[in-house]
């Protein structure tokens, strides 16, 4: 009875003093550390180690702004009220934000004048490029040395022309050059991409008249270690004065493109070529791909 009696004792106790009750666990609960290093990435559920968060610079957020993300909604009335005089004479950056939020606007309504406003932006874009092109025709018409055609023919014979001239200035070039360079061919046993570029390269010297030297790495690997050869098949040029080699290709490379390699490689070693045009050609020279000779005389829009 007496055990009884102090059971509800106990329970009344816990019930209605403060102390036992719920703010027992409260005050003794662990302290908190109220501020740590590092304590900001555990404020919200979307930070922490794993929610790394980039912030954008004003940079980008103008950048935005230029293609219209964050442009407002352009309406079909607006697009008229600017007329299409304004629209045409406008800065390139600020068309494409009308041009941009009248496309989306006609996406989300689908509504016809919309649409129609937005194709009217379209036609005009489209209409100015041509207007733009059509000057830098005419102008590009009037100086070689601006105009594509000579260097790229558009015409099927003239390109085929042209493929014509460039194979005779290299047969001509490599025709001088045999006795100063020599074409080396690193090989190995079992190399089947070796047999396929040395079936290759018996058309390279029937064509050339370029004797090809085959060294193999394995018989002689002191030359693959002078000259730092790893894989094969293998093909470098030597310059026979200075013993120094230019690698050529690594893998299998067809006849023609070896011509083209060689000829550029060449001419660079002879001073005839920079390396701002390395891939100059000798037809090219003045024209609209000829950098050194734009830089040292075609100066008549800068000299006005």
């Amino acid at each position: 009875m007496v055990k009884q009696s102090l059971l509800w004792l106990l329970l009344l106790h816990a019930l209605y003093n403060p102390l036992v009750g719920e703010n027992f666990y409260e005050l003794h609960e662990e302290p908190r550390i109220e501020s740590t290093e590092g304590a900001e990435f555990y404020s919200s559920k979307n930070q922490g180690w794993f929610w790394y968060q980039e912030e954008i610079s004003e940079e980008e957020q103008e950048d935005w702004k230029v293609v219209g993300r964050t442009a407002p909604a352009m309406t079909s009335r607006q697009v008229r009220s600017i007329g299409k005089q304004r629209l045409w004479s406008m800065h390139p950056d600020e068309f494409i934000v009308v041009l941009n939020s009248m496309r989306k606007t006609a996406v989300q309504t689908l509504e016809v004048d919309d649409v129609r406003a937005y194709l009217a932006l379209q036609d005009m874009a489209r209409r100015k490029a041509r207007s733009f092109s059509s000057v830098a025709g005419l102008i590009q018409s009037e100086n070689r040395s601006r105009s594509m055609d000579h260097d790229f023919p558009r015409s099927s014979p003239g390109r085929i022309e042209k493929t014509k001239v460039q194979f005779q200035a290299m047969h001509r070039l490599l025709a001088t050059a045999q006795q100063d360079y020599a074409v080396l061919f690193f090989t190995q046993p079992g190399c089947s991409y070796c047999q396929t570029q040395s079936k290759i390269l018996e058309l390279f010297e029937s064509e050339t008249g370029f004797q090809v030297k085959t060294i193999d790495i394995i018989q002689y690997p002191q030359f693959a270690k002078r000259y730092g050869i790893y894989s094969t098949p293998t093909i470098s040029l030597l310059f026979k004065k200075k013993f120094k080699p230019y690698r050529l290709a690594t893998g299998v490379i067809s006849a023609r493109e070896l011509i083209r390699r060689m000829y550029r490689r060449i001419r660079f070693a002879e001073g005839k070529t920079t390396a701002v045009d390395f891939y100059l050609y000798e037809d090219e020279q003045g024209g609209s791909m000829d950098t050194a000779s734009y830089l040292e005389q075609d100066r008549e829009f800068f000299d006005e």
